[in-house]
């Protein structure tokens, strides 16, 4: 069964078990504050048929839906990650590791030298890399204001 049927088969099954995390704006990524794309299943879905829900559930396991852009979204895929701050901590890694891969900037100099195709990549992966340096700092922003907020409450 192909990963989209099998989604929408365990959507129609447990779909009904999330209920959404009230607090964040419906309209933007509750990760990096870019647009919502879709929502997040904490836990996965793919993860509720090796459980007892029920049991699950009365142990004060709850079922969230977080607002998120696909990037976010797709970069948790199915961890079992189930603190929101764990969640931030781990993306925080996933594009730090994104922008190490990324490799160098180049300065317009070497880009005037190049050839227009090899331009043309450069400066795609190079929006890339920017596209991630912004979620990276909205995720830090994002951890450093969970722990803020923890602060306050505790005190």
């Amino acid at each position: 069964m192909s990963s989209l049927k099998e989604r929408k088969r365990l959507q129609k099954i447990y779909g009904s078990l999330y209920r959404r995390v009230k607090g964040f704006d419906l309209e933007k990524c509750c990760y990096c504050n870019s647009g919502r794309q879709c929502l997040d299943h904490v836990p996965p879905l793919s993860m509720l048929p090796g459980i007892d829900t029920d049991e699950y559930g009365n142990n004060g396991g709850k079922f969230l839906l977080y607002p998120s852009c696909l990037e976010c979204n797709r970069l948790l895929t199915d961890k079992i990650i189930i603190t929101f701050i764990d969640r931030l901590d781990y993306l925080q890694d996933r594009y730090n590791r994104k922008l190490e891969k990324s490799g160098e900037v180049w300065s317009e100099k070497e880009l005037e030298e190049m050839g227009k195709n090899l331009k043309s990549y450069i400066l795609t992966h190079s929006n890339k890399a920017s596209g991630w340096i912004k979620k990276l700092r909205e995720v830090s922003d994002n951890i450093d204001d969970y722990w803020t907020d923890m602060d306050e409450e505790n005190f």
